[in-house]
């Protein structure tokens, strides 16, 4: 269907934007429009560069699928310097810099989006948390902590408008705060308000790894 309209429609950049964000899933039928010069995320970059989230998403795709580490948080970067004021920019770089393994200037990054943060942007805010208490758990930092809790603070507002979304961030504060049942129970509560993908397949990979480790004595 994506790919169809994708087709039909080339001048509308959500479909674009649609795409980078099923591709990268494993065993996608339209896995090869993501090969050769011609692929839909260059494509993407030629025909919206204007746009601040091509480029954050472009940089994503560039460094999780095609390993371009350097060029993809070049790329992301790009979209912090068309809207250097937007906090998301910003968050959107630092997640890609993240998935890089470049910790530390993620953190910097994305605690430069969150001073940015308009009053009540707890929708932006729950997941750039999120990416913070992980980057700094990498760097075995104890600043973790209080990143953790603005989770659990932040997913009180945005259950509000998107439980099952709530539900997904939760149980990756939980995973870092070291609550394995804590995390189980959000997942399977956000598997049962129709999360939808990509997230819905991370979690129930996810919820394999945890169950399995659970039948192990690890917390299950």
């Amino acid at each position: 269907m994506m790919g169809k309209a994708y087709r039909l429609y080339p001048d509308d950049c959500q479909i674009y934007r649609g795409l980078c964000e099923i591709l990268p899933v494993a065993n996608s039928p339209l896995a090869p429009l993501l090969g050769g010069e011609g692929n839909v995320v260059e494509e993407m970059l030629r025909r919206f560069p204007e746009r601040w989230s091509v480029w954050a998403i472009a940089g994503r795709v560039l460094v999780e699928c095609f390993k371009e580490i350097e060029r993809g948080c070049s790329v992301s970067e790009q979209g912090t310097k068309l809207q250097p004021q937007l906090a998301d920019a910003w968050f959107r770089h630092g997640r890609v810099l993240a998935l890089a393994g470049k910790h530390r200037e993620a953190v910097e990054v994305l605690e430069k989006g969150w001073d940015l943060l308009p009053d009540g942007g707890y929708i932006q805010s729950v997941p750039a948390a999120v990416w913070l208490g992980e980057s700094y758990r990498v760097l075995r930092d104890v600043g973790a902590s209080k990143w953790w809790e603005a989770v659990v603070e932040g997913c009180r507002e945005l259950r509000e408008f998107n439980p099952a979304m709530a539900d997904y961030w939760l149980g990756r504060a939980l995973v870092g705060l070291g609550d394995r049942l804590g995390a189980r129970q959000a997942y399977e509560s956000a598997l049962s308000q129709q999360l939808l993908y990509p997230a819905r397949g991370e979690v129930e990979k996810i919820l394999k790894r945890l169950k399995g480790k659970g039948r192990k004595g690890f917390g299950g």
